[in-house]
């Protein structure tokens, strides 16, 4: 959200760190859902998975790799 907002969005969400505070949540929930921030961490998150499930393809299968795909895979499928 702070790379795909509105200046003053960044400063809203900036400032929220800076202080901890809460009191402006639901507004940087609006600001997550308008500029689609958690739509693009979702899809950066997949392309990463999917890189480490190619890059396991090349390792030697073991109980390691296997545990670590299962994870990636998982990773890939979760819809929290």
């Amino acid at each position: 959200a702070m790379q795909r907002g509105s200046a003053a969005q960044r400063q809203l969400i900036e400032s929220a760190i800076e202080h901890g505070s809460l009191d402006e949540l639901p507004a940087i929930l609006a600001i997550v859902r308008e500029t689609g921030a958690l739509e693009a961490t979702r899809a950066a998150a997949a392309a990463q998975a999917q890189a480490a499930i190619h890059a396991l393809s090349a390792l030697p299968s073991n109980k390691y790799t296997e545990g670590l795909l299962q994870l990636a895979s998982q990773l890939l499928d979760r819809r929290v």
